[in-house]
């Protein structure tokens, strides 16, 4: 099947047609004000629909999302870095992945050749509070943490720091916002990490339904397609000369 006659009927699907299992809904915890969840949230819901399951997604900051996962508050988390089950012992992954997330450095004044983390150690640098990809690897450097990806934007325009560290998603996202910036992005990525969907042990029975579920979509192109078609979007409005 053509794949954007099935990424059209699905999204048709999730629009128009109601769940036929609406008792049967979950609820997982995600990010707020990230651009790359909403993009898992995606490939999420359309995962579930097939199994007959409406879910909702609250948005909550990085470290209480965790908490109320882990705590059996809602059914799990919408995705997360491969590992976060060793600390957070009541999450289950799943093993095929959503998403993926590209560290990747945002500057204005600077440009360097990025080749891992250690090429940021001469700089300032800025992360997001409770981002665990981010802040593991830049303890010891000079740098702010603040609480949202928007302000690490400013901080890097009003030149508080040389380097924003986030998401090549969510950098995207707020770049599009910013008017007339001389902000870029460098290439390549920083690290790339793959992006998991994680459920309480309570739903340890529908790991491998959704495991499955995911792997058909993953060989119907269809994960992949959404992911780049946001990306393609996000690059537009962003402008390509941001890209460098």
């Amino acid at each position: 099947m053509n794949i954007k006659l099935l990424v059209f009927m699905v999204m048709a699907n999730l629009v128009c047609t109601p769940s036929l299992h609406a008792q049967e809904k979950l609820t997982f915890t995600s990010i707020l004000n990230s651009s790359s969840a909403k993009i898992s949230e995606q490939v999420i819901r359309e995962a579930y629909r097939r199994l007959g399951y409406d879910i909702d997604v609250v948005w909550v900051p990085a470290r209480r999302a965790l908490e109320m996962s882990n705590d059996g508050q809602v059914d799990g988390e919408l995705h997360r870095i491969l590992g976060i089950d060793k600390r957070w012992a009541n999450l289950i992954r799943i093993p095929n992945r959503v998403n993926v997330l590209e560290a990747t450095a945002f500057t204005k004044s600077i440009e360097f050749r990025v080749a891992g983390w250690s090429s940021l150690k001469p700089y300032s640098v800025g992360v997001r509070r409770g981002i665990q990809f981010s802040n593991t690897n830049t303890q010891g450097m000079s740098r702010q943490i603040v609480n949202t990806v928007q302000g690490l934007f400013e901080i890097l325009q009003y030149d508080r720091i040389e380097v924003v560290v986030t998401s090549l998603i969510n950098g995207l996202s707020e770049l599009k916002e910013i008017k007339h910036s001389s902000i870029k992005l460098l290439k390549p990525a920083i690290e790339v990490y793959p992006l998991y969907h994680y459920l309480h042990k309570k739903h340890q029975a529908l790991v491998p339904k959704v495991n499955g579920v995911l792997e058909q979509m993953k060989k119907e192109g269809l994960i992949q397609h959404i992911r780049q078609q946001a990306l393609n979007r996000l690059l537009s409005e962003a402008g390509r000369g941001n890209t460098k």
